[in-house]
């Protein structure tokens, strides 16, 4: 099977890739899960894997006549590319990579291999905690007072964020009737609609192919987000765009749920100049384009 030569530039998430070489047997673990798709999600990936280089860190001693900083990063580095074989990083997972790097660089040359290792792991800690726990309650309470009773509300595929909003409104006896839309090939919201009807929520499911007939009845559209670049645009999962312009169209609110962390300065005029592209069996060995581009036009950037 050979790749259309408009896509050779983009990024390939590869079904087969070489193992052969000196990686810990965790990092072997996280990127054979990210291989498999066990791991998805911007949040989940981005977890899963500073906490593989954390273990590292841990077990990490420095060679004779080596610097800790010099070995480290290059071995951070063998270990990245390494992530990237299994599946082309987020652009959120590349900004945990310099934060990580930057903190290596800053260590003080005297201080101590003990304390250099602790002091990493415990950057790392702070920043799972600061940029992505408390990033998102701090989205969950200020979207839930976006929700009023009687509100119909439409999410597609499945964020984490979104099921937190959900969820937590719903604890706070907020009454509102939850639309997933979803679209093949992984049909994502299928167990977003098990967890939340698990938990009490009336929800309609339906396909991406029916949402221009179920927007009619929907006061608001709240969306997951791999990315926000610099101009405004959105990155997120194939269909969130098809989503947002059609509640464009319906003159519907669409709230874009994205932690900090994930912004980008980079600017993409299209969903051609950088993507990553997706190979799916169930789809007759097609490949796709896993992350469209929403402009600014299409979602409230007033926070109303």
């Amino acid at each position: 099977m050979q790749t259309l030569i408009l896509w050779l530039h983009t990024d390939l998430w590869h079904w087969c890739t070489c193992l052969f070489i000196d990686v810990a047997m965790n990092f072997c673990q996280v990127g054979l899960q990210y291989l498999a798709g066990d791991i998805s999600g911007g949040n989940a990936r981005c977890i899963a894997m500073l906490q593989a280089f954390q273990e590292v860190i841990k077990d990490y001693s420095t060679p004779p006549e080596k610097s800790l900083t010099r070995d480290l990063t290059a071995k951070i580095s063998s270990f990245v590319s390494f992530f990237i074989e299994c599946r082309p990083f987020s652009m959120s997972m590349g900004n945990a990579i310099r934060f990580l790097k930057s903190r290596i660089a800053k260590l003080p040359l005297t201080v101590s291999e003990s304390e250099a290792k602790a002091s990493l792991c415990a950057d790392i800690d702070r920043f799972i905690n600061e940029k992505i726990v408390l990033a998102d309650n701090v989205i969950i309470r200020h979207a839930v007072t976006k929700i009023t009773d009687g509100d119909v509300l439409l999410t597609y595929g499945s964020s984490c964020v979104v099921e937190m909003i959900l969820l937590y409104a719903h604890e706070l006896g907020k009454r509102f009737h939850v639309v997933i839309v979803d679209s093949h090939p992984k049909l994502e919201g299928q167990a977003l609609l098990r967890r939340l009807v698990g938990k009490g929520l009336r929800c309609t499911y339906t396909h991406i192919n029916a949402v221009s007939y179920i927007m009619h009845e929907v006061t608001r559209v709240f969306l997951g987000s791999s990315s926000v670049l610099s101009n405004g645009t959105v990155y997120s999962r194939v269909g969130t765009a098809c989503v947002a312009m059609v509640a464009h169209a319906f003159h519907v609110p669409v709230l874009i749920c994205c932690e900090a962390y994930k912004f980008h300065e980079r600017v993409l005029l299209d969903s051609i100049c950088s993507n990553e592209l997706g190979l799916f069996v169930s789809l007759q060995d097609q490949f796709i384009l896993l992350y469209p581009l929403i402009t600014c036009m299409f979602f409230d950037t007033r926070g109303k």
